[in-house]
């Protein structure tokens, strides 16, 4: 083998790790949870999951204010937005926390108004060479609640959860039905055992405000996310499926 032919094979084997490298696994999807807009300021919720961990595993990363632009931050995800048929590019956001195996994003950028017809986003999610599987989903704007309030965004996450876990104990006490009553009563006993050790946890809503009330959302936030976690294993193991 001559010296160049070395240096060919060498240099082509470089480029395949390289590509390898900067090809990103698939283990992540992104979904907007909900966006407001006051003028050209628009404010994103987005939840980023790492499907590839089981639910109640953390991904590790803490709060903190993350810088828009496409230069990789230790700790931060690249959170690239397409809306309203145009490319923003990846744009700064705070990253709030975490759930189990779930972040919650929340972006702040500007955008004139909409055109006609214009009612689409697309998220493009990446960090560690990991990035998120339905890149170029698209999601209508108009079937996003438009509630949220950009100062208590805990409070919007908690209020969905909290439905997310009523409506998953009622259709499992539903699906028990009559022929089971000891374990839909025991399912029930548990249920007010875990509303109990919440209260403990987070403490009392009652007449709590601002940021007093945002910590408590928080706290119940991450609670019935592995509340709802829980129903559903005990749905498996009750032989009844549940719907994620």
């Amino acid at each position: 083998m001559t010296a160049r032919l070395a240096a060919t094979l060498l240099a082509g084997l470089a480029l395949c790790g390289l590509a390898s490298t900067a090809r990103a696994e698939r283990t992540l999807s992104a979904h907007p949870l909900d966006l407001v807009r006051i003028g050209d300021e628009v404010r994103l919720l987005v939840e980023v999951r790492h499907i590839d961990r089981p639910p109640e595993e953390p991904s590790g990363l803490s709060p903190r204010d993350c810088p828009g632009g496409d230069t990789p931050v230790d700790g931060c995800y690249r959170l690239r937005v397409f809306q309203d048929s145009r490319d923003l590019g990846a744009v700064p956001y705070r990253l709030l926390g975490g759930a189990g195996n779930r972040d919650v994003l929340l972006a702040s950028y500007r955008l004139p108004a909409p055109r006609d017809g214009d009612a689409l986003i697309d998220l493009d999610v990446e960090i560690d060479g990991f990035s998120n599987g339905n890149a170029g989903e698209h999601f209508p704007i108009p079937n996003l609640p438009g509630v949220l309030h950009a100062e208590m965004p805990f409070a919007f996450l908690q209020a969905r959860s909290d439905d997310a876990l009523n409506a998953a104990y009622r259709r499992l006490r539903l699906q028990l039905g009559p022929g089971r009553r000891d374990e839909a009563a025991a399912l029930q006993a548990a249920q007010r055992d875990w509303l109990a050790a919440s209260r403990k946890a987070c403490g009392d809503p009652a007449g709590l405000e601002d940021d007093a009330a945002e910590d408590w959302s928080r706290c119940q936030w991450q609670r019935d996310v592995a509340r709802l976690q829980w129903l559903r294993t005990r749905a498996v193991a009750l032989g009844i499926a549940q719907r994620r």
